[in-house]
């Protein structure tokens, strides 16, 4: 599996990591949109290649299209969202993306891994407990979810984690005595998009090139 932090819009730049890692199937850990150019690009590949999970900025955009009280107006487009909406310029009919958004999972649980958009929170009482989002932004829910977490995870359930969400400038190893069991990859404030490759663990990037 090649599993990329926050695209954040950058579609070509997605293309020139995936050049980079081995041919395997790609999943996104959420944010693919806002911020870049080319967040319908990015939405159009995922939506016929690999999974994505989904990300606080799909769940905004999400929300700002179902017209939801959700997030208070204009929430979205603090966050970017009208550089998705350029993207999309030439669409009239948006019901498949919203379609697809909310069949996004908030995770992805192998044998080997827990896939979330944010780290899991140490404070929830049971894993599941990170799928409440809350009635609306300000519950507090909200802010332990898998997708709204900043919160450093604890080792859980003896699988290695990884996430994107936490704008690093560099990769994050969650390490305790034992050593390493997870990683955020997502490393927007450097300009870089990060990838990393399941089983071989082997981290890959690309500088912004949209």
């Amino acid at each position: 599996m090649n599993l990329i932090g926050d695209i954040a819009g950058n579609f070509k730049t997605l293309l020139a990591l995936l050049k980079k890692m081995p041919d395997d199937e790609p999943i996104g850990l959420g944010d693919l949109n806002d911020r870049g150019p080319r967040s319908r690009e990015v939405f159009d590949f995922f939506m016929k290649n690999g999974r994505s999970l989904l990300g606080n900025h799909e769940h905004m955009m999400l929300n700002h299209l179902i017209k939801s009280n959700y997030y208070r107006e204009g929430t979205w487009f603090d966050a970017w969202g009208s550089e998705t909406l350029k993207s999309f310029h030439d669409i009239k009919n948006m019901d498949p993306y919203v379609d697809w958004l909310k069949d996004l999972p908030l995770f992805i649980e192998t044998n080997e891994l827990i896939l979330t958009h944010a780290p899991i929170a140490g404070i929830l009482k049971t894993f599941d407990d990170g799928l409440n989002l809350g009635n609306n932004y300000y519950s507090e829910e909200t802010f332990t979810s898998f997708i709204w977490n900043y919160y450093h995870p604890p080792k859980r359930k003896e699988k290695y984690q990884i996430c994107g969400h936490l704008n690093q400038i560099r990769p994050r190893f969650f390490e305790d005595d034992n050593g390493d069991f997870g990683i955020c990859v997502d490393t927007s404030p450097s300009k870089l998009l990060t990838g990393i490759h399941w089983p071989s663990k082997k981290i890959y990037q690309q500088e912004y090139i949209d």
